[in-house]
């Protein structure tokens, strides 16, 4: 008996027996790439899809009611009666609710302005404002929503068409890499 009993702890011992870890890997945040777009045909108006962050998935502008739920909407804008028009991302809702865009950096590269999107980590608790002006490809900004939860972008694409006078069509489409952090906090790795 003496004999089975050695064996089998020397058995236990050779298998390498260890004992659970009880830490859990982390949970990667909600991210992907989305694209957003402005549609004007003057006058009779137009379309927009926006971004809900909370949902992670885009939305269409046609259902009004929803734009209480879109954090990222974009928007055209014509300057001066003249033959240009400039793209920027806008927050709806309460201009005196805080949070909306904070530029981080600017890149001349996609995979410049990727490193630097890797880089950013914690999302700054000041600097925001509603409006994201003149928005160009390789951008990476921060975001708080209107429910102050924040989130990362990098802007991938910009596009606008306009036509030769207001009267005509123009439309534009951001197309941008998204982290969110759904806690609250403002962390944005896992």
């Amino acid at each position: 008996m003496k004999q089975v009993l050695v064996f089998f702890l020397a058995l236990l011992t050779w298998c390498g027996c260890k004992e659970e870890s009880t830490t859990t890997p982390p949970v990667p945040l909600p991210s992907g790439t989305a694209t957003v777009t402005d549609t004007v045909v003057w006058p009779i108006g137009g379309g927009n899809v926006g971004f809900d962050c909370d949902l992670g998935k885009t939305i269409s502008g046609t259902d009004t009611s929803n734009w209480h739920d879109v954090d990222i909407v974009p928007s055209l804008t014509w300057i001066g009666g003249r033959n240009r028009a400039e793209t920027y991302l806008y927050r709806p809702g309460d201009s005196l609710i805080a949070g909306g865009f904070r530029l981080i950096s600017k890149a001349g590269s996609y995979q410049d302005a990727f490193a630097q999107f890797q880089a950013l980590t914690v999302a700054p608790d000041t600097g925001y404002q509603i409006v994201a002006d003149s928005v160009q490809a390789n951008q990476v900004w921060a975001f708080q929503t209107i429910g102050g939860k924040s989130a990362k972008l990098l802007l991938r694409e910009v596009h606008l068409r306009y036509g030769a006078t207001i009267s005509d069509t123009f439309a534009t489409a951001v197309t941008f890499d998204w982290v969110f952090q759904p806690n609250g906090s403002r962390q944005l790795v896992p």
